[in-house]
């Protein structure tokens, strides 16, 4: 964990079969979360980024605009482009988790 952002988030996803994607990237210690600022860490939906494996979930309803420009950060990223270009025509899509 690497932040007060990253330990709030592990500490409120449940360790449920549902989010065992979300803890597993949060526990790799290389997951970005991000809140609307300013954040209420508690209280305020978020979204955990782990760009090595082109992945993102959303947990309690972050606001649209967070989890639009997460994924528009993600598809930007050099290695998941090259990860996306790899599956193109295999029917493969961006991965995303909502709660």
């Amino acid at each position: 964990m690497s932040g007060p952002s990253e330990r709030a988030a592990l500490a409120r996803v449940p360790d449920h079969p549902r989010w065992v994607d979300t803890r597993g990237m949060l526990l790799t210690a290389r997951a970005v979360v991000s809140f609307h600022q300013p954040a209420h860490l508690d209280t305020d939906g978020f979204v955990v980024e782990l760009a090595s494996r082109a992945l993102l979930s959303a947990f309690d309803n972050p606001p649209a605009s967070l989890i639009a420009q997460r994924a528009s950060a993600l598809a930007g990223n050099e290695r998941t482009r090259s990860r996306l270009a790899s599956n193109r025509g295999s029917g493969t899509r961006l991965p995303v988790a909502c709660a």
